[in-house]
């Protein structure tokens, strides 16, 4: 697939992906609100699953790694793996929030930003102690 059918393929996407991240923003909220309520992050990580997936098939190589990663601090959390359950919550809140303006970033610029999907990914593995 060529980089500009990329673009035009996360053009088709961004609004389903925007609503599916509005579904692990919620989940994890309730997560953290009812503490260690494992349907919310159950709810949290399908959602998450779901939007590395189609992100992995427009084959957009930052968005698809940074929710590969978002995705495993969900699994994490879920497993009670994570050194600071607070700090991983908070770091997984920030990349699914960051998530739908970095796309639209993408879409406007048609250049994914690699300095930019490095932090994110960086800090999320931090917070599940990778």
């Amino acid at each position: 697939m060529s980089a500009n059918q990329d673009f035009v393929a996360l053009d088709w996407i961004k609004a389903d992906i925007s609503e599916t991240l509005e579904q692990a923003q919620h989940a994890l909220e309730s997560y953290a609100e009812l503490s260690q309520d494992s349907s919310s992050i159950r709810t949290c990580l399908t959602s998450l699953h779901q939007v590395h997936g189609t992100l992995k098939m427009v084959q957009i190589e930052g968005p698809t790694d940074m929710a590969l990663e978002m995705e495993a601090v969900a699994q994490a959390l879920m497993n009670e793996t994570v050194p600071d359950q607070g700090a991983a919550q908070e770091v997984l809140m920030q990349s699914i929030l960051q998530m739908p303006g970095y796309l639209d970033r993408i879409q406007r610029d048609q250049q994914d930003i690699p300095d930019f999907v490095a932090t994110v990914v960086d800090n999320l593995r931090v917070s599940r102690g990778a």
